[in-house]
């Protein structure tokens, strides 16, 4: 063996080094890829607000996983069929919350139906189009009424009544215009909410309408 190394000692150093050459070679062109890089879904084209993403809009670039956000689309189907909720700019970095399901359809026993005023007991100012929510139907506590209400935040002086839940159809302001919100973590929005219509059905506004008649307005709770 020691012989045979003598005597080939150039022709066993050039292999090393040819050895070498296509490691660093293979690490550069494809193995730094494939164990350091991961594809994310990110579109050709920009896209703005309310358009319906297809297939054919998206493509998959490599990138090192220590970049990628939170929540980044990693497949296709995640996102074809939604909607964008603002403008996403070409080869941006994707996530969930970029997206939405596409304008309602409503069944056939189902209206929108703006909330007045007079009926709305609080919500939550982060509230927005398409959030589900939880409405209750809220009244100050009669005294004398020897009734016992269970009450969701344990607070004696009203009663708390689940009604139903329902989906926000649209938020808006005092201009008639969306109000959206400006970040992912819903911390600020585009103004200030004025007008809440809902998706209801005609039993379900008898229902509200017979609460509001008897003295209670609604509190708007949602996840």
């Amino acid at each position: 063996m020691k012989k045979f190394y003598k005597r080939n000692k150039k022709l066993v150093g050039i292999f090393f080094l040819l050895l070498a050459v296509s490691f660093f070679v293979f690490w550069e062109f494809a193995g730094r890829s494939e164990l350091l890089y991961e594809g994310i879904v990110v579109l050709k084209e920009d896209a703005y607000k309310g358009t319906l993403i297809t297939d054919d809009m998206l493509d998959i670039v490599k990138l090192d996983t220590n970049s990628h956000l939170e929540n980044s689309v990693y497949q296709k189907k995640d996102i074809v069929g939604l909607e964008a909720k603002h403008y996403i700019p070409a080869n941006f970095q994707l996530v969930q919350q970029f997206f939405d399901v596409p304008e309602f359809v409503l069944n056939d026993d189902e209206k929108i139906m703006k909330l007045p005023d007079k009926w709305l007991h609080s919500y939550p100012e982060t509230l927005r189009r398409k959030d589900k929510i939880y409405l209750y139907a809220v009244k100050e506590k009669d005294e004398s009424d020897d009734n016992k209400v269970v009450n969701i935040n344990h607070d004696d002086s009203e009663e708390k009544l689940y009604v139903f839940s329902t989906t926000v159809a649209y938020v808006k302001d005092n201009t008639n215009k969306e109000v959206e919100s400006l970040d992912i973590d819903r911390l600020s929005g585009s103004s200030t909410i004025s007008v809440i219509e809902i998706i209801i059905t005609d039993k379900e506004f008898e229902t509200l309408k017979e609460y509001a008649v008897n003295g209670y307005s609604f509190a708007l709770l949602y996840k």
